[in-house]
């Protein structure tokens, strides 16, 4: 089992947007082959603090998450949307 964790910090005025990016990017990761869960936790001390928390079997998939590899469904496209909207959102 391979675990991809992120811990994120967004910008607080982009909150509503990060979590509805991430919503979107969840709902077709959960169904991903090898996929066999996909967590989004929120901090309560800090609510602009995230974590999430994926594990994945096999290791094939972990290139797949990453952008490695291009699917038949289109996957790499699905991490690159994600990422591009993590990416201005997010604190450096």
């Amino acid at each position: 089992m391979i675990v991809t964790v992120v811990d994120i910090q967004v910008k607080s005025e982009f909150l509503d947007k990060f979590i509805e990016a991430t919503r979107e990017n969840h709902k077709k990761s959960v169904s991903e082959p090898g996929n066999l869960r996909f967590d989004f936790l929120q901090d309560k001390a800090d609510p602009s603090h995230f974590f999430s928390m994926k594990p994945m079997n096999p290791r094939k998939q972990l290139q797949i998450t990453r952008g490695q590899i291009i699917t038949s469904d289109g996957r790499k496209e699905l991490r690159s949307t994600w990422r591009d909207h993590a990416g201005e959102l997010k604190q450096e």
